[in-house]
């Protein structure tokens, strides 16, 4: 039940009322309005006046003209002349507007109710009218239950907007933050590489809920369309079905359903079903229901754990001496750390990047390992600058890398800083980088509703922006020492880090040269990348698929702009990368086909 904490002593404005009547009001104060006409008489008999005026002028707009009793069957309801003092809670003022200027009210409210010619309540609930009510609420409670290894897991979410509070418990998990500081308490689970369990101590941030609540409900209608419609409808509730496919592996299908109220337009229930696209069973994995504007139980203590359990504290002061201050820099109790290690003659240059939690040192092991790269540019839009500028103001790509001959130590991060423009033998060299890490420390986590399946929980994203200095001569290296996650030569690896990042933010609707110029170096980038593999790389179906793709997305832009010859020799392209090995998994080329065809059928080539 959704309970809400409302006060009746102030009384609405005619405006008000009228605009909750008709519908043209947000969900939860259309709620607010309907409970003080509950408790307060003279509001409720202002309200029934309005909706007479409004029922009477849509019969005469049906009729096409006034019925010859409208004006007698308006006075007598109203009964102006035999009502009783009002009572005093709608105020004196308000009193006499509605006792001596009734009739004033009556006749401007049917003009404008006939001037308009009003339709009636909208009556459609919309992603936007979900996500509006949502903004409205400030506090929430979340109960059920989630599907872990096999098992129904007791689950429950307090949450509290201003002042910010936080409080997510998942059997034995518990997550708190008060605003200040947030505590992740996790259960022992050898099976995943926690024995002990262990404890994570990290700072708040309050305006930042997508790193403060590991279930935020805001953001399930925020990148929502704002017309986006309900999936079914009843008399009182609308379901809104959010499907997410191959998000937990090909063929894996995910529903997350949010069953709303029509009332106050806030999802009541939320279920997250999932199953496989060939069949249409689904399984339940998450259930929850959820109130609004209740009051917080004492919920504010910091839940206990064993003395034996571990814990990363990266709330407190760390002496300086633990840390380093060379090409270091801390935020929100991640520190980063880079060393420059070589360039070689195209201008790329290797980097040693080191992360700390507190005063612990990150790698790729459990019990909490982090992931740490150079993001591929700043916010992900389209003409985003790269998130690393040396100071001559050329830009750079971040490349992870492995020692493919010495291996690396447990907490190295081997990078790669590729310039969009490699340099002329004769340009000067760059003294400074100035660039931004991205850290996100992580533990092991069972997956909901998949028996056996591990993934990960991140604790924390953190985007560091860090000043490096480069040696006056920089040490070569060589390429050959270096490989990919996956075994690929460094060189093949750095085109596709170039060729993925001209492909990012593009828009094929888009009719700019900016459009035009992501997709022509993205192809060429593409080209040479499936050029550099070897025979036989397990990388080269996923790049030359990508190849297609590019083409694919520049034949659509080409077409859209009217420019038919483009758009024919992106779709002949296509049919000849069709027709290279490996075969595509996708089919391209019939497409491609049927498109040409119809186009010389037409005449139009």
């Amino acid at each position: 039940m959704n309970r809400m904490s409302l006060s009746t002593a102030v009384c609405p404005q005619d405006d008000d009322l009228k605009a909750c009547l008709d519908g043209e009001m947000s969900p939860l104060r259309r709620l607010r309005v309907r409970r003080h006409l509950q408790a307060c008489a003279a509001c409720t008999e202002a309200a029934q006046a309005i909706t007479l005026l409004g029922t009477e002028a849509r019969r005469w707009r049906a009729a096409q003209a006034p019925p010859p009793t409208l004006r007698h069957r308006i006075l007598s309801r109203l009964k102006f002349a035999q009502e009783e003092p009002r009572r005093p809670c709608r105020g004196e003022k308000r009193q006499t507007a509605l006792r001596w200027a009734g009739v004033s009210l009556v006749t401007a409210t049917l003009v404008l109710w006939l001037t308009l010619a009003p339709q009636g309540r909208h009556g459609r609930i919309m992603a936007a009218t979900v996500r509006q009510a949502l903004e409205d609420v400030n506090t929430w409670h979340l109960q059920g239950w989630k599907l872990v290894g096999g098992k129904r897991v007791p689950w429950e979410v307090w949450g509290r907007r201003s002042p910010f509070f936080y409080r997510e418990q998942l059997g034995g998990q518990v997550i708190t933050d008060d605003g200040a500081e947030r505590t992740q308490v996790f259960p022992p689970d050898p099976a995943i590489g926690r024995p002990m369990g262990l404890v994570v101590k990290t700072s708040s941030r309050p305006g930042d809920e997508d790193a403060n609540t590991g279930w935020n409900f805001t953001k399930m209608f925020a990148a929502r369309p704002d017309n986006m419609k309900p999936w079914q409808e009843t008399r009182d509730q609308v379901v809104f079905d959010e499907n997410d496919a191959g998000m937990q592996g090909p063929g894996t299908v995910t529903d997350n359903l949010y069953i709303v109220d029509k009332q106050t337009a806030l999802p009541v229930q939320i279920e997250v079903r999932r199953g496989n696209d060939k069949s249409s069973d689904r399984l339940t994995s998450e259930f929850l229901t959820a109130e609004y504007d209740v009051p917080l139980p004492d919920l504010g203590a910091v839940p206990q754990w064993p003395s034996s359990c571990p814990v990363f504290d990266a709330t407190n002061s760390i002496p300086a001496s633990s840390l380093p201050r060379e090409n270091a820099v801390s935020s929100n109790g991640i520190t980063v750390q880079m060393t420059p290690l070589g360039e070689d003659s195209e201008g790329n240059i290797l980097v040693n990047v080191h992360a700390w939690l507190g005063g612990v040192l990150l790698g790729r092991r459990p019990p909490i390992y982090a992931h740490v790269d150079v993001p591929r540019n700043l916010g992900g839009a389209a003409a985003a600058p790269p998130a690393a500028q040396d100071d001559l103001g050329r830009g750079y790509i971040g490349v992870d890398v492995l020692d493919g001959q010495q291996g690396q130590k447990e907490g190295d991060w081997l990078m790669v800083l590729s310039p969009l423009e490699p340099p002329s033998a004769q340009a000067e060299r760059p003294r400074q980088l100035t660039l931004t890490v991205h850290v996100a420390p992580a533990v092991m986590a069972a997956l909901s509703g998949i028996k056996g399946m591990v993934g990960e929980q991140r604790l924390l994203d953190e985007n560091v922006g860090l000043t490096v200095g480069l040696p006056k001569k920089a040490a070569p290296f060589d390429q050959s020492r270096f490989q990919g996650l996956t075994g690929e030569p460094l060189d093949a690896l750095i085109a596709t880090a170039h060729a993925d990042y001209w492909i990012n933010g593009f828009d094929w609707k888009d009719p700019s040269d900016l459009m035009r110029l992501k997709g022509v170096r993205s192809i060429a980038w593409r080209k040479q990348a499936l050029q550099l593999l070897p025979p036989g790389s397990r990388d080269a179906p996923v790049e030359h698929e990508r190849l297609v793709q590019t083409y694919d997305e520049m034949a659509r832009r080409y077409h859209h702009l009217g420019d038919r010859q483009h758009a024919a020799e992106a779709l002949r392209a296509i049919i000849a990368e069709s027709n290279e090995p490996p075969a595509m998994p996708h089919d391209f080329r019939k497409r491609a086909e049927e498109e040409l065809r119809a186009w010389t059928k037409s005449g139009a080539q």
